[in-house]
Formats: structure tokens, C-alpha cells, sequence
């Protein structure tokens, strides 16, 4: 006996196919499966291109608050320096 699937298939081991079945229909405006995922696509990819530019300004805008942040806080550090100095107090030492 044999192999069924073996009866499928050309001599060099190639599946036989029907050509005709992936050929789209002629009257269906969407019996072409690329013009019904390139829609999908183009929607999906417009959705990503406006997610990227989002999340390129909250970067932006993340990289901006850390500099001023740290800004701050540098110029709030001489503040109390400034201070101590005027009225003389000197840190606590740890003993």
C-alpha cells in the first residue's frame, strides 16, 4: 500500500495545486485579499506613525522635566549653602 499523500504530488516532490484558487474573483471589490489587508495595514500603520510621534513628545518632554529638575535642585543646593553661610551654621557632625 502505498502513501495517499503521495498521490498529490508531482515526481520531484512538489505539491500539485490549482492555480486558479488563489487568482481573485473578478466582481468582489474585496475578493483581493491584498487590497483588503493593505486597508487594514494602512489604518494600522498610520494608528503606529501617530503612537511614535506621542511617545517622541512625552520623551521629549520626559528629557526636559529631569534637566530642570536636576537644575532645581543643583541651584536649590546653593541656595541653603548660601544661607548656612550667612548666618553661620555649620553642618551637624556625625560623630
Amino acid at each position: 500500500m502505498g502513501n495517499i499523500f503521495n498521490s498529490f504530488k508531482k515526481k520531484n516532490n512538489q505539491p500539485i495545486f490549482n492555480s486558479t484558487l488563489f487568482e481573485p474573483l473578478n466582481g468582489d471589490p474585496y475578493s483581493s485579499i491584498n487590497l483588503y489587508n493593505n486597508i487594514d495595514f494602512i489604518e494600522i500603520n498610520e494608528t503606529i506613525i501617530e503612537l511614535k510621534k506621542r511617545l517622541d513628545i512625552f520623551e521629549s518632554n520626559i528629557n526636559i522635566l529631569e534637566e530642570n529638575t536636576q537644575e532645581n535642585i543643583q541651584l536649590l543646593s546653593k541656595d541653603i549653602y548660601h544661607i548656612n553661610s550667612k548666618l553661620n551654621i555649620k553642618p551637624p557632625v556625625v560623630i
